[in-house]
């Protein structure tokens, strides 16, 4: 309702400038106009997205200020209205356009840098998902990659609800967190996740994560992988462990 009565508005404030000013004026005039009700478009229609960033935000609310004033210039040629000399009132003008872009350009800029960065990580622990993986330098010799499956969660999540699954994932997530002299941490399945370390760390990570787990009644399977020829092959090979280990479990 409330947009609805601001296009209202809008149309009628159009019109009556349009009325005031003389035919010479009246291409300018409509072209602030339209340039205002676009700005205002986009305030109301992107108000959620506006909201992520106070930069943004202010910098639509001054790109719409330039606009009205830029309204109130003509209609001020025109002897409707008084005010400052137009040569001086175009520099203000102006400084706040300028100030009103760059504000929503560097608003803008904050944001995508935002959703770039988070895109890397996972929404629900906050560890590096699978994308952050794939970019991962894997060329260094002496590191280790340790592939982990969460064991039980199916049953979690069939038995107590997907809430005590999340919940169950979280745990798992603190405890990998919680491992000292970890490069990284990724979650990269439901219930799978990686460790990369240093290959003279492996052994203290591993009973690291066994007696916390045990502390918490977590259990889960794993294999370990050298990084030395590759990313996908470590992969490979620490899953091939993994699945071996769960089911000699059975």
């Amino acid at each position: 309702m409330l947009r609805v009565l601001m296009v209202v508005a809008l149309i009628f404030m159009s019109v009556s400038v349009l009325t005031e000013v003389n035919e010479h004026q009246r291409y300018e005039t409509l072209l602030e106009l339209i340039t205002c009700g676009v700005f205002v478009f986009v305030l109301f229609v992107a108000s959620e997205f506006l909201a992520k960033s106070l930069w943004l935000l202010l910098g639509m609310l001054f790109l719409i200020c330039s606009s009205l004033l830029g309204v109130a210039l003509e209609l001020e040629k025109s002897g409707a209205y008084f005010g400052v000399s137009g040569s001086s009132a175009m520099v203000v003008i102006d400084m706040i356009y300028i100030f009103g872009l760059c504000s929503a350009a560097y608003g803008l800029h904050r944001i995508i840098r935002y959703y770039i960065t988070h895109s890397y990580y996972d929404e629900l622990t906050g560890l590096c998902n699978r994308r952050k993986l794939n970019q991962f330098d894997s060329n260094n010799s002496g590191r280790v990659l340790i592939y982990m499956d969460l064991d039980g969660l199916k049953g979690v999540n069939d038995t107590k609800g997907h809430e005590a699954g999340d919940s169950l994932i979280v745990t798992f997530a603190g405890l990998l967190k919680s491992v000292p002299e970890v490069i990284e941490r990724f979650r990269v399945g439901g219930d799978e996740f990686i460790l990369i370390c240093g290959a003279d760390k492996q052994e203290a990570t591993i009973q690291f994560l066994m007696q916390s787990a045990t502390e918490v009644n977590v259990q889960f399977s794993y294999g370990i992988a050298q990084l030395d020829d590759g990313l996908k092959a470590a992969l490979a090979n620490a899953d091939h462990a993994m699945y071996l280990m769960k089911k000699g479990r059975k």
